[in-house]
């Protein structure tokens, strides 16, 4: 590895090993910081749907002028990628 990259998975671990630490001392019981987090995914999970619906609309007037350039696989990445998060 150069050392950029070396530098770069030092800020990383970093990064992470803060977010860790954060949230073991956090003030807040775990319960809440739990439900915190699941209501920021679930905010995050209601963006993404809108953005998807939004692509797909502007997609599909993209496919009717360039069919060749959308496929069926590149909907059902998409879908496992909402699934997923």
């Amino acid at each position: 590895m150069n050392k950029n990259t070396r530098l770069l998975v030092a800020f990383l671990g970093g990064v992470a090993a803060g977010a860790v630490l954060g949230l073991l001392f956090a003030p807040d019981s775990g319960s809440n910081t739990r439900d915190k987090i699941s209501y920021q995914l679930d905010k995050y999970l209601q963006k993404l749907n809108a953005f998807l619906s939004r692509s797909e609309n502007s997609s599909e007037k993209y496919a009717s002028k360039y069919p060749e350039q959308i496929t069926l696989e590149d909907k059902k990445k998409a879908e496992e990628l909402l699934k997923e998060v």
